[in-house]
C-alpha cells in the first residue's frame, strides 16, 4: 500500500467536521476544489463574507496528529528534496541567513520558534548571539536539534514551559496547519513580551509563480487555510496583533496591539515611581526632552564633563529628565529650563515599539489620552503633546544630533570654568539605552493616521528636521 492509499484509510477513520470561517465567523462558503493535488479529497472554499481560503470539511485534531507522525514527511518526500536529517538541517540554516541576515547587528534577544523542525533557523539565531528555544511534535527532528545543542522540545504552545518571555516569535510555515489558529494566536500573544515582533512565514495565495499559475497544485492536505496577506492580518488583528509589514510571499511581521488605554495599559498599570520622587524640590538647571530622546545619553556626556546632572534624578547640578516637567507631584521648581528634541522619526518609532514600565499610563494622566491604539499613533500623539508641554517652560531647545558643548552649556548658565569642561572628550556610546525595534517611515505614519502625522511634520519642521 502506497503512501497515499495509506492516507486515505487513514481519513476513513476519523470522519470529517464542518466549522465556520476563524476570521468573521461566516458559515457561507463557495466550493473551489474537492481534491488536492495527490487526488486527496479536500473541500476547499472560500469564505462568502471575508474571503478567506479554507478547508470546509475536515478531520479532527487526531487525525492530523497520526498524519504528521506517519505520513507526511513521506506524502511530500521531504528527505527525497532535500536529503537526510544533516542537510536539512542545513536548508533550515541557509533559509534563516536569508531571512535573518541582519539580526547579528541587533542586541541579544530571547527568541522562540515555534514548529522549530530540526532547528537549523535557530541555530543561525544561537550563533548571531541570542538565546533560543523552540518546539515542534516531531520527535525525531526535535531529537536531532537537541543532539546540536538546541533549547528545543516536543511541545505545543499549550504545553511548553517558556524559558523567559520571548522578544522575537518565529512561526514560519506553521500557521496555515492550525486547526483553531485564533486560540494559538491568542496564546501566543499572551506569553510573548508585550514589545515583542512576531513573524509569521506561509505560503501566500496569490503567489501562484511556483505551482504554474494553477491554485490546485498548491493545495495539500496539511493546509487548512490558504492566506492572502490581507485575510492574515485580519486574523492576527483578530488576535491581538497588529501588521507592521509584509509581503504577499508571505512573510510578515506582527506586533501585538496596545488597549485599555490608559490605566489598562498592555505594559502594566502605574503602580510604581519612574523616577525619584522630588517631593516639591528645585533644582538650578533641568533639560527635557519626549521618552527615548536621548536623555540619558546626554546626562552621561554632563557628567563625564564634570556637571552633575543625574538622568531621572536630582544632581548638584540639575537633572535631565523626561518627567519632571509634568504640574504633579513630579514637578520640579527651576529657572533654566533647556528643551532637547531629536528627529521625530527616531523617537515615536522608539517609543512605539520600546517604551515600557508605567510611562504610558503616567504620560496619559499628564496629556489625556490618544486618540487610537495603534502604537505608532499613541506614540505620535505623544511626541506632539510632550513636546507642547516642555515648550511651555523652556527658554532654548537645541537638537541632540546637532549637539555642541559650548552653546548647551552657556545656555545652562555655566559661565565660569567652561574651558576646562571643554576640554574633556567625553567618550559615551551612543546606543547606551537603545533596544532593538523597527523602524517607522512618514509613509508609514500617513497610513496609521493622517491627521496626527501632518502635526508631528509641522512641529518637525518648527525643531529644524
Amino acid at each position: 500500500m502506497n503512501v497515499r492509499d495509506k492516507v486515505l484509510k487513514l481519513m476513513m477513520e476519523y470522519p470529517p467536521d464542518c466549522i465556520s470561517c476563524p476570521i468573521c465567523e461566516g458559515t457561507e462558503f463557495r466550493p473551489l476544489f474537492n481534491e488536492d493535488r495527490y487526488g486527496l479529497p479536500l473541500d476547499v472554499v472560500v469564505c462568502l463574507k471575508c474571503e478567506l481560503i479554507q478547508v470546509d470539511s475536515r478531520n479532527p485534531q487526531e487525525f492530523y496528529d497520526e498524519f504528521y507522525v506517519k505520513y507526511y514527511r513521506d506524502l511530500h518526500e521531504v528527505e527525497k528534496k532535500i536529503g537526510d536529517l544533516d542537510a536539512y538541517f542545513d536548508w533550515q540554516y541557509e533559509r534563516a541567513k536569508r531571512m535573518f541576515g541582519d539580526v547579528k547587528e541587533d542586541r541579544p534577544m530571547q527568541i522562540l520558534e515555534i514548529g522549530c523542525s530540526a532547528g537549523g533557523i535557530l541555530q543561525h539565531c544561537k550563533d548571531c548571539g541570542h538565546t533560543v528555544q523552540g518546539i515542534d511534535l516531531d520527535s525525531k527532528y526535535v531529537e536531532y536539534g537537541k543532539s546540536k545543542g538546541l533549547n528545543i522540545s516536543v511541545d505545543t504552545i499549550d504545553t511548553v514551559k517558556i524559558d523567559e518571555r520571548p522578544e522575537y516569535v518565529i512561526m514560519s510555515h506553521v500557521v496555515e496547519h492550525l486547526l483553531d489558529p485564533v486560540s494559538v494566536l491568542k496564546k501566543v500573544r499572551e506569553i510573548m513580551h508585550p514589545r515583542g515582533h512576531l513573524f509569521v512565514e506561509c505560503p501566500g495565495a496569490g503567489n501562484l509563480l511556483k505551482y504554474d499559475m494553477d491554485f490546485k497544485k498548491s493545495l495539500q492536505l496539511a493546509h487548512v487555510y490558504y492566506f492572502h496577506l490581507r485575510s492574515l492580518e485580519q486574523l492576527l488583528e483578530k488576535c491581538g496583533f497588529f501588521l507592521v509589514k509584509g509581503t504577499e510571499d508571505i512573510q510578515a511581521i506582527f506586533r501585538p496591539c496596545f488597549k485599555d488605554i490608559p490605566n489598562k495599559f498592555i505594559l502594566g498599570e502605574r503602580t510604581e515611581s519612574i523616577c525619584s520622587d522630588p517631593k516639591g524640590q528645585s533644582t538650578p538647571r533641568m533639560i527635557v526632552a519626549h521618552p527615548r530622546s536621548g536623555a540619558m545619553y546626554m546626562s552621561r556626556l554632563l557628567q563625564k564633563i564634570g556637571v552633575d546632572m543625574k538622568h531621572q534624578e536630582l544632581g548638584k547640578d540639575g537633572v535631565v529628565s523626561w518627567q519632571h516637567i509634568c504640574d504633579n507631584e513630579y514637578k520640579v521648581a527651576c529657572d533654566t529650563v533647556i528643551h532637547q528634541v531629536r528627529h521625530p522619526l527616531k523617537v515615536i518609532a522608539s517609543t512605539a515599539y520600546t517604551l515600557g514600565g508605567c510611562a504610558f499610563p503616567f504620560m496619559f494622566d499628564c496629556i489625556g489620552n490618544p486618540p487610537s491604539p495603534h502604537p505608532l499613533a499613541i506614540a505620535m500623539w505623544t511626541w506632539i503633546k510632550w513636546n507642547e508641554l516642555i515648550e511651555k517652560r523652556a527658554k532654548w531647545r537645541f537638537k541632540i544630533e546637532d549637539y555642541h558643548s559650548g552653546d548647551l552649556l552657556r545656555n545652562l548658565g555655566f559661565a565660569q570654568g567652561i574651558t576646562g569642561m571643554l576640554d574633556i572628550k567625553p567618550d559615551v556610546p551612543k546606543d547606551i539605552n537603545s533596544i532593538l525595534h523597527i523602524p517607522t517611515s512618514w509613509a508609514e505614519l500617513e497610513v496609521v493616521d493622517s491627521g496626527l502625522c501632518k502635526k508631528v511634520k509641522e512641529m518637525g519642521v518648527r525643531y529644524g528636521y
